[in-house]
């Protein structure tokens, strides 16, 4: 912050910060230098036990309960030789004095004494004079001060050419003019001028702070911050031509640049974009008209950030044309597939900063370029073994971000989604296994159906890469991109294993993005021969339905489903083979179909109410040891076994089911468990517990939730 200069002595020092850590000040300054420096310090941090700063803090006012923030960061040095003469050194930025480490920017000026009063330090006088508001007449500080306050208006502050970020003091020293701004006090033309475009870097960025910024909202607005500053002004709404994250450190920068036909200003100091910042705080700006930036946007980011300018390139201009590489690398899909995870809540809080930060970086689309444009796959995949239930599976891990990159593209091809059969229900947007019920729903003739039923045994680890191969290239005949991407993905061969690289890898790469549109792919003339063959064809990747109107064609459908999978080296589960008659009840997709009557399947509310037997089990065993459970913690208690049914997510099943007849037997289980915990008996004791105690401990009943949701009252449709 302060660079000494041959033969010139430290005379006086102010400076302002808004966090303030002692440590950071001793390693910047040392004690030495300690009594001829006023340092200021607004409410933020500080670790300052020696009172070495002086603290400034605004009283909250009546009509506005939030007080303004002292948050302004400038250095002024005065420094001076045994002749007398005087040299000035003054940095305004974003930097505080304090430990963090983060993306700053700051410009620093020298100075020298000159015979006429310079009218564009006006401003920081002013703010000198705030500063010696705050301090005792009677402290020694106040004459360094009161010294600066008097050198200030006759100081020629220009550019340095030897000190600071190089990049921004070549383009201040080369800017046409500047002018110190007190933007709360004075304005900014920032806010005032008809600029064309706006880059806008700063860590804290609010969609109410362009409310009033008419003008901001006529320019093409490019934004760069941290990924949460970004995420909540999507959920807000605010719209900008682009967000771009160019680096993983934390930018703390205030640095906008304005261009205006072939003009560009640069704005920097200490100004957020939110509305307290520009309309209360105390906050100082500088501003430099006319900057030399032959190449753009482009080189200012490039420099700034220290990146590579091809990256720039391709994060701000899209390519044109509608082949894959171009679709799915444009800003506008890959903003598209954030918002489609964000949305489907697929991340916590850290993961979806990381996923959004990833998506709309420059790395996106050079991976995205990388895994379309390569000679063959360039990713190893992770082997793992995992338990479902009682089974292991192996199934194929990658980085969270080559994860990311492979879902985007796995996003872009449903594109295609319409070219598959109307039939298939999985891994095609729009569709899902609901949609299968609501279709059975509206088959009027469906009770008098013979159905076919079936499972594809091993689907994944059984598909044959010569089969999945041929099926591609019918698929994607004219699209060169997506046809070569798939096929180099289905050849690669390579992943690890337990830390040793193996050759012999699957055709198809299970727990990886892209194997739901595989299994389309691998069935794609499968599921057009079926869906002409029956009254009714649905898939839900493994699981397949087909109706017939007597036994002897569902026996012969079920003859030919065998023969077509055979061709493709697909054997079906015996276990769940089975050919249903008439009106007869069969379990398929999480559910018990008998008729047009769907409801939980049989096995899933087995499962269910044993959870919940277990866990009153559990309960009466601690009502006996400490022999009373207080009501107060019974609330708690059903709290956690809520957590341990959320598993069974009864509620998404609302839409799909006809009947609220499990749904009563999970209702009298959990009553059960209530009355017999609370009360301690198993006896009659258990039914003196009325429903305004049942509604205290958390009770609410699925049957009437479900009645509810369908839109009718539980008293005019009473459960079957």
């Amino acid at each position: 912050m302060i660079e000494m200069i041959d033969s010139f002595t430290l005379r006086y020092g102010v400076i302002t910060t808004y966090d303030f850590s002692y440590a950071s000040f001793l390693k910047e300054f040392g004690e030495a230098q300690l009594d001829r420096l006023a340092i200021f310090h607004g409410d933020g941090l500080c670790d300052d036990e020696n009172h070495v700063a002086i603290k400034i803090f605004f009283d909250k006012k009546e009509e506005d309960p939030v007080a303004p923030l002292f948050h302004s960061k400038i250095a002024l040095f005065c420094f001076e030789n045994e002749a007398g003469e005087k040299r000035y050194q003054l940095q305004l930025g974003s930097k505080n004095l304090y430990r963090f480490e983060n993306i700053e920017s700051a410009v620093v000026f020298e100075g020298k004494k000159s015979k006429r009063k310079q009218k564009k330090n006006g401003v920081l006088q002013e703010f000198l004079e705030l500063l010696a508001s705050f301090i005792a007449e009677n402290d020694p500080r106040i004459g360094l001060l009161k010294d600066a306050i008097s050198d200030l208006p006759f100081i020629d502050f220009y550019p340095s050419k030897t000190q600071g970020n190089a990049f921004l003091q070549l383009l201040a020293s080369k800017a046409s003019s500047f002018s110190f701004h007190w933007p709360s006090k004075h304005g900014l033309p920032l806010f005032e001028e008809d600029y064309d475009e706006l880059l806008l870097i700063a860590p804290f960025i609010t969609s109410d702070a362009f409310e009033t910024w008419d003008k901001a909202r006529q320019a093409t607005r490019i934004i760069v911050s941290n990924p949460d500053t970004v995420e909540s002004l999507l959920y807000l709404g605010l719209e900008a031509e682009r967000y771009l994250f160019l680096t993983q450190d934390y930018i703390h920068a205030k640095c906008y640049l304005a261009r205006k036909g072939n003009r560009y200003d640069l704005y920097v100091g200490s100004m957020n974009l939110t509305p307290y910042s520009i309309k209360k705080n105390v906050e100082l700006m500088v501003r430099f008209v006319d900057i030399p930036l032959e190449s753009g946007l482009p080189s200012f980011l490039t420099s700034f950030f220290g990146v590579n300018e091809d990256e720039v390139l391709s994060s701000l201009e899209d390519s044109k044309g509608d082949d894959l590489l171009s679709y799915a690398s444009s800003y506008a899909f890959r903003l598209s597939y954030y918002r489609f995870l964000h949305k489907k809540e697929r991340f916590d809080k850290d993961d979806d900063l990381k996923a959004l930060s990833y998506l709309l970086s420059p790395r996106c689309v050079s991976d995205i370029h990388r895994l379309l444009l390569s000679i063959e796959f360039p990713i190893i995949p992770i082997q793992k073994q995992i338990e479902t239930g009682h089974k292991k599976r192996t199934v194929y891990h990658v980085s969270f971000e080559e994860n990311l990159s492979l879902g985007l593209l796995n996003h872009a091809l449903h594109r295609d989604d319409h070219r598959f059969s109307k039939n298939v229900y999985l891994h095609i947007l729009g569709r899902s296994p609901k949609d299968v019920f609501m279709k059975i729903r509206g088959e009027k003739s469906f009770s008098s159906w013979y159905l076919f039923r079936s499972d594809i045994h091993d689907f994944d680890p059984s598909m044959v890469e010569g089969v999945l191969l041929h099926q591609i290239q019918a698929f994607y005949p004219d699209d060169d991109i997506a046809r070569n991407f798939l096929l180099n993905y289905v050849k690669a061969k390579r992943y690890v294993k337990d830390g040793v690289l193996y050759d012999d890898g699957p055709a198809q790469w299970t727990g990886l993005p892209l194997g739901g549109l595989l299994e389309n792919l691998y069935l794609d003339d499968f599921d057009k021969a079926m869906e002409q063959r029956s009254l009714l064809y649905v898939r839900c990747g493994d699981d397949i339905l087909l109706g017939a109107s007597s036994l002897i064609e569902a026996q012969q459908i079920q003859a030919e489903v065998k023969t077509r999978l055979e061709k493709k080296k697909l054997t079906l589960s015996q276990k769940k083979t089975s050919i249903v008659a008439p009106n007869e009840p069969f379990p398929f997709l999480g559910y018990r179909v008998q008729g047009q009557e769907i409801d939980l399947d049989d096995q899933y509310l087995q499962n269910l109410l044993k959870t919940i037997r277990k866990k009153k089990k559990s309960l009466l065993r601690l009502y006996e040891r400490k022999k009373v459970i207080p009501l107060l913690r019974l609330p708690s208690l059903l709290a956690y076994l809520k957590k341990d049914l959320e598993q069974f997510n009864l509620k998404a099943f609302f839409q799909s089911i006809t009947t609220a007849k499990s749904l009563k037997i999970i209702d009298d289980a959990l009553l059960d468990l209530i009355r017999e915990v609370s009360s301690g008996s198993k006896g009659k004791e258990k039914y003196r517990i009325g429903s305004k105690q049942l509604h205290l401990f958390g009770w609410r009943s699925l049957v009437n939730a479900y009645y509810r949701h369908i839109g009718r009252h539980i008293n005019e449709a009473p459960p079957k």
